[in-house]
């Protein structure tokens, strides 16, 4: 008996010491790790979780483990029903579970990015599965790839789509019209005579002045338009869903504000007026360079008509 309760004894000096060693090895890892139980009735139970948490989730460990909606209570509201969906379909088949999902970081107010990813273990609890996982701050690199991303696809200048991602927006618009037939038209733009305010203010002013008309025009577009710089002073806004009688409103009543909006400058007041061509998708311009080409041939149109106007084809 006495030996019994030695073994006993020199059992759980074991099992402390490895806990122990495993709580110093989970302190040294950049991500929390965790096991977890998703019970049928969708309640989630969480039996591990590594201190790494209050660092990486702003959440102590007693919070965590006596309630999991303390850390579900963090997450975007955006990217709650992905993660309870994919969870959900992870556990039904006991598939490998990887997400990646915002959560507001309760000590700054941030936003912060993580990637949760877990696997289905041998073990059980109450006679349901654990789930073993990490959950990884991924914030840097979502922030690296955000700003490599807003470098590929916007014009330095203007903070407008540069011309390669607009013509991407506008394949993609096209391929939409020929599977769904939703209507869509552009408007090609150009600054009228723009080189001879370069020529006269000089480029800083000409930069200034490029500026003025974007800011303007973001006024009347909706969210679903896309405004894109193509060239030095010319531009393209793609009117997604709408008609040309719809876009040629849009387009009118901006080309009046443009013209009865000067930019103030030391040198004095400078007035803009700007040319168009409107065209609407239709069976004969299903790629981008013909329905561009379509609205090139409005905007030449416009500027032979003595400029100042939006010409529809």
């Amino acid at each position: 008996m006495i030996n019994l309760i030695r073994n006993l004894e020199e059992t759980k000096k074991e099992l402390e010491h490895s806990n122990k060693k495993y709580e110093r090895l989970a302190k040294t890892l950049p991500a929390v790790l965790y096991e977890y139980v998703l019970f049928p009735t969708g309640k989630n139970l969480c039996i591990y979780v590594s201190p790494k948490c209050e660092e990486v989730l702003g959440l102590n460990q007693k919070l965590f483990l006596e309630d999991m909606n303390n850390f579900w209570n963090l997450i975007h509201k955006e990217d709650l029903p992905k993660i309870i969906k994919a969870d959900k379909i992870a556990n039904e088949n006991n598939l490998n579970f990887f997400i990646e999902i915002r959560i507001l970081f309760p000590i700054t107010n941030e936003i912060r990015w993580l990637q949760l990813s877990s696997s289905p273990s041998e073990d059980f609890y109450e006679n349901q599965r654990i789930w073993s996982g990490f959950i990884l701050d991924i914030t840097d690199k979502k922030r690296m790839e955000e700003q490599i991303f807003h470098y590929a696809t916007i014009d330095s200048l203007t903070e407008i789509y540069n011309r390669r991602y607009f013509y991407e927006k506008l394949k993609k618009e096209i391929d939409h019209f020929i599977e769904h037939k939703k209507k869509f038209s552009i408007l090609l733009l150009d600054l009228d005579r723009f080189k001879n305010i370069n020529d006269k203010y000089g480029h800083i002013i000409g930069d200034e002045v490029l500026k003025h008309f974007v800011r303007e025009t973001n006024k009347f577009l909706r969210p679903q338009d896309h405004f894109g710089r193509i060239g030095g002073e010319e531009f393209c806004i793609l009117f997604s869903e709408t008609t040309l009688n719809e876009a040629r409103n849009i387009s009118l009543n901006c080309r009046y504000i443009i013209e009865n909006t000067p930019i103030s400058t030391d040198l004095g007041d400078i007035y803009l007026t700007i040319s168009g061509g409107l065209v609407e998708i239709d069976e004969h311009t299903l790629d981008v360079l013909p329905l561009i080409e379509k609205a090139d041939k409005a905007l030449y149109l416009a500027k032979d008509r003595g400029r100042n106007q939006i010409v529809a084809l």
